[in-house]
């Protein structure tokens, strides 16, 4: 734009100048000589105001060009200031979007957390009834438990006062009955001439081997070896058992019972006696005497005192 406006002052300067020579030949060619040194005058005179004017047109120009610039300054300064305010105004717009974005994203949040609050809030009041319900149904329980427990007590009792009742019946019985069964053995032993140690143990012998329901014919040997492995026990098989742990608790109950019995086959303690007490011979094995002796306590028998 600056070289367009010099362009231009250049043109009109020409412009001038020309027109001037111009008017300043045709002056001198109708002029007289004697005017000649008046106009020379006039002419430097209209030259000096010629260069008056350039100035003052190049002045103008300048300030013109000068404003011009200016004004473009001032144009390109508001057009910045310009895109400076509506870049602000983007940025501001921008900002309260954003903190609106965020505002919202904090209500969002808020609301999620009442939300979340509220559904903990009826969770715990639901937990709290149940829990409530769970201690009135524990209460009724325990209150149940506690008249069952009583109920029960008073059942157990009479239950024990039958059985200890039962038990005084049974006991009688179990006595009358043992009473019976000694007073049998002896008078079986006592019509067989059997009171000896030998019959003694033998009758013992045989009774376990029918309480322990072996088969075939009666042996005693075989009676005596399943005592000691008898899971059932019967009166006669326990008596067994409890003499032969009495007199030799070390020893296996079948074999020191066996040896018992093969002292007492030999002939010399197969003699006969029918009492009324037990007699044992003066040979007999102190161990054997002590199996003995238990088992007459067992049948209610007295042992004969050596004379």
């Amino acid at each position: 734009m600056r070289s367009h406006f010099r362009a231009e002052f250049c043109a009109l300067c020409h412009l001038i100048l020309w027109r001037t020579e111009r008017r300043v030949v045709s002056t001198q060619v109708t002029t007289s000589a004697r005017k000649n040194t008046t106009n020379l005058i006039e002419i430097l005179n209209q030259i000096r105001d010629t260069d008056k004017r350039k100035a003052a047109i190049a002045g103008f120009l300048e300030e013109r060009l000068e404003s011009e610039k200016k004004l473009a300054l001032a144009e390109e300064r508001l057009e910045s200031e310009k895109k400076l305010a509506l870049a602000e105004e983007r940025l501001e717009s921008e900002k309260k979007l954003a903190l609106a974005e965020e505002r919202l994203e904090s209500e969002k949040k808020l609301a999620l957390a009442e939300e979340r609050l509220e559904s903990e809030k009826k969770l715990a009041e639901e937990r709290l009834e149940s829990e409530k319900k769970l201690a009135l149904a524990e209460e009724r329980l325990e209150s149940e438990k506690k008249l069952a427990e009583e109920r029960l007590k008073l059942k157990l009792a009479e239950s024990e006062k039958k059985l200890a009742l039962a038990e005084e019946r049974l006991k009688s019985q179990k006595e009358i009955h043992e009473l019976h069964a000694q007073i049998a053995n002896v008078e079986i032993l006592h019509a067989k001439g059997l009171l000896t140690a030998r019959g003694v143990f033998e009758r013992a012998a045989h009774l376990a081997f029918f309480e322990m329901n072996l088969k075939g014919a009666v042996n005693t040997t075989q009676a005596l070896r399943e005592v000691g492995n008898a899971s059932k026990l019967g009166v006669w098989t326990q008596h067994l058992r409890d003499a032969a742990a009495y007199c030799a608790p070390k020893e296996q109950t079948s074999d020191l019972l066996i040896s018992v019995w093969q002292e007492l086959s030999l002939d010399v303690h197969g003699f006969s006696w029918k009492g009324p007490d037990v007699q044992f011979s003066a040979s007999l094995s102190e161990q054997a005497k002590c199996v003995v002796e238990e088992l007459c306590k067992k049948m209610g028998l007295k042992i004969k005192k050596a004379s």
